[in-house]
């Protein structure tokens, strides 16, 4: 059986309206979509927009003994795609390396590594991290023997993600863990983009305010064991239930009518699990 996309249906807040959901018999109504019960609703989930949260990691610069010399102490950062982008150059991960010599031959010190190193990563334009020199607490210190790395961001203003390796480093500790922005803007003007011959025509687009998402799967008597009034020619002489997946992008820059016209209306009557901070 083919699987259907999900349809992306854009409700701004000129749609929040009073009419918009209206529940009668049991039978929800959607203004530009059609209706449903609660009893149809397999699963519901919604989730609101999130501002990004940077991933941070420490690394320790240790210098271990060896009989080489002159010796060299590597970083090795790994920039990993953002594959909601759908950009060819992103689609891959960027591994860069960052490697600290001693210009004279002599042996390595730790806190000179340290601000070589961080010299390196802030002087590459393509990297995804900023780098700084700190000390064991995370504290900016030009004696430090520590790089501390925070996530950059990209041409599109969206925040990277990354690993770290150092094959000479006795300790990296993750301080922050990454998580995606959620819902940007960027986001949205790929679900709704200006299509063929819409542009100056006034497209109904995600321009202004915030959008929340809720996804729903309907399948008519999804928690019954009786079919469904669909009939498919395929398959002679039964009935099939039929699926269908929507995802309804809300604006609740107005939170007055978001909340009494669409949010508190449909939570009457359909559990929608809220996963608004769960990460991405």
């Amino acid at each position: 059986m083919l699987r259907r996309p999900a349809e992306n249906i854009l409700i701004q807040s000129g749609d929040l309206v009073a009419d918009l959901v209206e529940v009668i018999g049991g039978t929800i109504y959607i203004k530009g979509f059609g209706s449903f019960t609660g009893a149809d609703v397999c699963n519901c989930y919604k989730s609101c927009p999130a501002d990004a949260t940077p991933k941070v990691v420490r690394v320790e610069v240790n210098i271990p003994v060896t009989c080489e010399c002159p010796d060299a102490w590597d970083l090795i950062i790994v920039c990993k795609p953002d594959l909601y982008e759908y950009e060819t150059n992103t689609t891959y991960e960027d591994t860069r390396l960052y490697e600290y010599h001693s210009p004279d031959g002599a042996a390595l010190v730790a806190s000179t590594v340290a601000a070589g190193i961080v010299d390196q990563i802030n002087a590459d334009p393509h990297t995804c991290v900023t780098a700084v020199q700190t000390d064991a607490a995370g504290l900016p210190d030009a004696t430090g023997d520590y790089v501390q790395l925070t996530s950059g961001t990209n041409n599109f203003g969206i925040t990277q993600n990354f690993d770290v390796y150092a094959p000479k480093s006795n300790s990296i500790t993750i301080v922050q863990e990454f998580v995606r922005v959620r819902l940007s803007s960027y986001d949205l003007s790929k679900i709704f983009p200006i299509k063929v011959a819409a542009f100056g025509s006034a497209p109904k687009l995600p321009t202004c305010g915030t959008y929340c998402k809720y996804h729903f799967v309907i399948k008519k008597c999804c928690v019954c064991d009786t079919p469904s009034d669909a009939y498919d020619i395929d398959t002679d002489r039964q009935y099939m239930a039929h699926e269908i997946e929507v995802n309804f992008y809300v604006d609740n820059s107005n939170s007055a009518n978001f909340e009494a016209f669409w949010d508190n209306e449909l939570a009457a009557h359909i559990a929608c699990i809220d996963d608004s901070g769960s990460g991405s």
